[in-house]
């Protein structure tokens, strides 16, 4: 299996086929990395500052072919500048040159978070929707045996059960499904998103609750607000929530096997009926 510093070196090898103008003239030297997130970095580019090598160091999606996905997907983004230029993609499946963006040094408000994604839900269609009980189970399946026992209550649930339903009938629109802190950067004036890795059709009520939960209970209100023409439907946005609650815990014990997560906090969320 290729390291990263292979795939790194196989990438700067490829650049006279990087798609940019006007071309390079010259092979790009590796910078710092000026960006991190739950599994991808940023590199910089010492003598093409415009762009960025994006290297993941981490599968976090168990979706097999999801990285010719994620870069189609981003590419459609891309065209609608809602996320970097796409360069090149690597034929190791991990590395990709971009647009550089720098990462931010603020944080979004709700309606400049809201409004990204409403701009992704107005996206073209693509054939992938995301099935949130495979990714549940397979998160699961991922845990040792004790833990698998203290969340598998929870993901049988019958509230889980009926917030998963919900979901499902709700319209279909494109998501990111991962608008977190770490996957946000940052234009003079718009906010972009970065590692398309779970982004398909599905309710924009799972995509919405895991961008709100780092925010405050007031930016999450004006969040809704830019992604909602009219009053949010609140048992799809507490299924939402109760969903995205647990696949993040569960994503989150799955690399922390040892992190204290107390899976019934999930069902804290308000009733869904």
């Amino acid at each position: 299996m290729a390291t990263a510093t292979d795939q790194l070196t196989a990438t700067l090898a490829a650049w006279r086929q990087w798609q940019v103008s006007p071309p390079l003239v010259a092979a790009p030297t590796l910078g710092a990395m000026f960006a991190e997130g739950s599994g991808h970095r940023l590199h910089a580019l010492e003598n093409a500052p415009s762009l960025c090598v994006r290297l993941r160091h981490r599968t976090t999606s168990t979706v097999t072919g999801g990285f010719t996905r994620e870069t189609a997907v981003w590419s459609l983004a891309a065209s609608h500048g809602l996320a970097p230029a796409v360069a090149y993609v690597a034929g190791t499946e991990n590395a990709v040159v971009c647009e550089r963006i720098n990462g931010a040094d603020k944080t979004p408000s709700g309606e400049a978070l809201g409004t990204l994604a409403r701009d992704i839900h107005q996206l073209p269609a693509i054939s992938h929707r995301l099935n949130l009980p495979r990714v549940i189970n397979d998160y699961l399946k991922r845990l040792p045996d004790q833990k698998r026992e203290q969340w598998q209550s929870v993901v049988t649930h019958p509230r889980t059960t009926r917030a998963l339903q919900r979901l499902e009938q709700d319209e279909p629109r494109l998501c990111h499904n991962d608008l977190t802190p770490g996957n946000l950067l940052y234009r003079p004036d718009q906010w972009v998103a970065i590692d398309w890795e779970y982004a398909a059709m599905g309710s924009r009520y799972f995509d919405v609750a895991i961008a709100m939960e780092p925010l405050t209970n007031a930016s999450r209100q004006t969040l809704l607000n830019a992604v909602f023409d009219k009053k949010p439907d609140t048992e799809l946005l507490a299924a939402g929530q109760l969903i995205a609650g647990l696949c993040t815990g569960l994503w989150q014990q799955c690399f922390d096997t040892n992190a204290l997560i107390d899976p019934l906090l999930c069902l804290q969320v308000g009733e869904v009926t």
